[in-house]
This record gives C-alpha cells, sequence and structure tokens, in this order.
C-alpha cells in the first residue's frame, strides 16, 4: 500500500508512522497512521506557503493529487487518488473616502486607498495599484503603486465654477488591487469637492486724491498745451474666485452673464468728457481705462488751484451673487490765471 509515494505496507509488513514528503507544491503531505484491522489509513496535508494560482478569475482553486496503490496477497490490485483543493486567498478592494473636502483654501487631499484594503496571502508588497493619472471633474488624482495618492483641486475648471459659492460637488476614481497571481479587485475612490463662497474684491480704486488727474493747462488754449497728456490711463482689479457674471464701470457694461465684452468702449461724462474702458482681461480681473479731458469746466471756487472731480461707480457681481463696489474717481485741476507785477518806464511830473 502506498499514499502519493509514501509505503505505507511492504511485504504485508506495515510501516511507522508518521512518514511525510515534500509535495511538488513544496507542501507537506503526512501518512499518521494505518490500522491493519479495520484498512483505516489516516494522513494529513500542510500547506505552506501561497501557490501560483494559474487563473485570476476569482476565487480559483488548485489542486494537489496523490496516487493510492493498494495490492493484495494474489496479486490484485486497486488504485485511487487523493486530491487536495488549494483555495486562493483573494486581495479585497474597499470604497474609500477622505476626512478633508478640497476647495479654495485646501488645494490638495491626500491619503492611501490601501488602508482598509485586503490583499491576502498572495500581497504584492512592492506595489498592488494600478497606477495612473485620471482627471476627474474638478481636478486630477495622481495614484502610485503602492495605494498612496494626491487629488489636486483646479479652481479655474469651468465644472468647479458652475458650483458657484457655497456649492458642493464629488469625484469617483475606480482603482483595481492585484495579487501576485493576478486576482484582481475594484473599488472607488470618492472625494468631496466643495466651492466656497468668496467674496468680491475690487483692488486700485478709492485711492486718496484721485486715480486720475488731468490739467486744465494742457489744453489747447491753456498755459501750457500738451494734447497727449488731456489723456490719462489706469488700470484696477476685480478679484472673483466664484467667476465674474457683472461688471460695469460708469455705466459702461465690462461683462454681463459672464461674457466679457468689446472694447474700447466709451461714454461722455456729466462734464462733457471722455471715459473709456480700454480692456478686461478675464484671466487676471484686470481692467484698463482711460479718460479725456475735452474742454475747461466750471470750477465752483475760485480760490486758487482748486480741483474739480468726476466719480464713475464701479459694480462687480460674482457668479453666485455676491458683490463688490466701489468708485473711479477723476481729479480736474483748474488752470490758474497769473498776474505779474508790472512798472512804466516814465515817471509821471
Amino acid at each position: 500500500l502506498s499514499v502519493g509515494g509514501i509505503t505505507v505496507v511492504s511485504g504485508g509488513v506495515t510501516a511507522g508512522f508518521p512518514q511525510s514528503i515534500s509535495t511538488a507544491l513544496g507542501n507537506t503531505l503526512t501518512v499518521t497512521a494505518f490500522n491493519a484491522a479495520t484498512g483505516v489509513v489516516s494522513y494529513s496535508y500542510t500547506l505552506l506557503d501561497n501557490e501560483a494560482h494559474p487563473n485570476a478569475n476569482g476565487a480559483n482553486s488548485l489542486g494537489e493529487q496523490f496516487t493510492v496503490v493498494a495490492t493484495d496477497d494474489n496479486g490484485t490490485t486497486a488504485t485511487g487518488n487523493l486530491d487536495v483543493n488549494i483555495v486562493d486567498d483573494l486581495p479585497k478592494a474597499v470604497d474609500d473616502s477622505n476626512a478633508s473636502t478640497a476647495s479654495e483654501s485646501n488645494l490638495t487631499l491626500t491619503g492611501s486607498v490601501l488602508t482598509n484594503d485586503t490583499q491576502g496571502a498572495d500581497h504584492v508588497a512592492s506595489g498592488p495599484i494600478t497606477p495612473g493619472t485620471f482627471t476627474g471633474t474638478y481636478g486630477t488624482l495622481v495614484l502610485n503603486a503602492d495605494g498612496s495618492y494626491t487629488y489636486t483641486l483646479n479652481t479655474s475648471d469651468a465644472d468647479f465654477k458652475g458650483l458657484h459659492g457655497g456649492g458642493n460637488g464629488s469625484e469617483t476614481f475606480t482603482y483595481t488591487l492585484t495579487d501576485a497571481d493576478g486576482d484582481t479587485s475594484t473599488a472607488n475612490l470618492v472625494l468631496q469637492v466643495h466651492n466656497n463662497d468668496d467674496p468680491v474684491i475690487i483692488t486700485g480704486l478709492d485711492t486718496e486724491g484721485g486715480e486720475l488727474t488731468v490739467q486744465e493747462k494742457n489744453l489747447s488754449d491753456g498755459s501750457s498745451p500738451d494734447a497727449p497728456a488731456l489723456t490719462q490711463s489706469g488700470t484696477f482689479t476685480v478679484t472673483a474666485l466664484d467667476g465674474v457674471q457683472t461688471l460695469s464701470v460708469g455705466g459702461i457694461t465690462v461683462v454681463s452673464g459672464g461674457v466679457t465684452a468689446g472694447f474700447p468702449q466709451s461714454i461722455t461724462t456729466a462734464l462733457g468728457n471722455t471715459l473709456t474702458v480700454t480692456g478686461f482681461n478675464a484671466a487676471t480681473g484686470v481692467v484698463s481705462y482711460s479718460y479725456t479731458l475735452l474742454d475747461n469746466e466750471a470750477h465752483p471756487n475760485a480760490n486758487g488751484a482748486n480741483s474739480l472731480s468726476e466719480q464713475f461707480p464701479v459694480v462687480a457681481t460674482d457668479d453666485n451673487g455676491t458683490t463688490a463696489t466701489g468708485n473711479l474717481d477723476v481729479n480736474i485741476v483748474d488752470d490758474l490765471p497769473k498776474a505779474v507785477d508790472d512798472s512804466n518806464a516814465s515817471t509821471a511830473s
């Protein structure tokens, strides 16, 4: 009687036990006993390491087979097989999230998708995750083989701006966990996104003394004619992280419904001069403008170097209705007469 090459009975004599062999897969088969009176053979099989299962298709099994041969005293023989089934230990990927939320004040999320996953006995120590760079709805995910990831929010993305201030969104990325013999498991990494209700900020206006100054003396009939100097230019900046929906300068429509107007655009001011918006850079929020003095003005106080101001309201509203206002002030300096002392070459007598 033999089991997998182990001699249990030879020449009618029962062998001693236990008897073991190392199997083809590197595990241990042991015949622990044989009861000659009942014919019962006792055995055990010990799995020593994970095996390379041939099919990476789920809970597949790998078999090891041992031939059993029994011959009686007159040479009659019977055979059979002792089969051992080795069940694969499958990886299990579990859906992940991140405790933090991506927003304008928290542009980057980091973590590991392996934290709650089960790799099993066939784990790949060097990196079981299929790596890659994945573009989402609101940002980009960089996933590494070791499971670590970095998500970067793109606040300039139209979809993110479409959340408007105070709006929420989510990103879902599917990843794959693979073990050493090719079994896979997939799960989702779900990240939360929030568009802050950001303020609208206007800088470069309401400067003490005005944003621009023009001089009446530079008029053609002034005391110091200088035609180019009659037009002065400047800029101011509108910062609206939620996107500019409307923007007007002194009644000139710069942005309407999120669409930038064509330039230049001019109006005749209350004092008969010209205010022109020459451009708007939607990427930087910079508004360019100029003011041209066309004639002398009736300054209210004839008491020296008095100035006359023209003021133009600036109103900016973002995509979720937050508004900021400011004033563009132009200072018009009076051209003053100057009397000089005189004398006469003759003397009265």
